[in-house]
């Protein structure tokens, strides 16, 4: 997914040296993202091998979420940070 946004963004021309801090702000949310995806396959497979046990595959997504909302956090918290 990230490599077909960068060409996306790549192709429209908004890309420059000196516009690094706009490419990282749409970077970062995107990247962050596929915590989300993997937390939702991991609790899915969860659900399927658990016998159908929606606390468990809940308490999976739930804690594999964690690492986006630090992510997420972070950015919102300190800003994209670096030159």
């Amino acid at each position: 997914m990230s490599t077909l946004f960068q060409q996306l963004y790549n192709l429209t021309g908004m890309w420059c040296a000196t516009s690094c801090t706009a490419y990282t702000k749409w970077w970062a949310p995107l990247e962050y993202l596929q915590y989300i995806v993997w937390a939702a396959f991991s609790a899915l497979r969860t659900l399927a091998l658990s016998n159908m046990n929606w606390t468990l595959a809940s308490s999976v997504f739930v804690i594999a979420c964690i690492p986006a909302a630090v992510n997420f956090w972070s950015v919102a918290r300190f800003g994209v940070v670096g030159e």
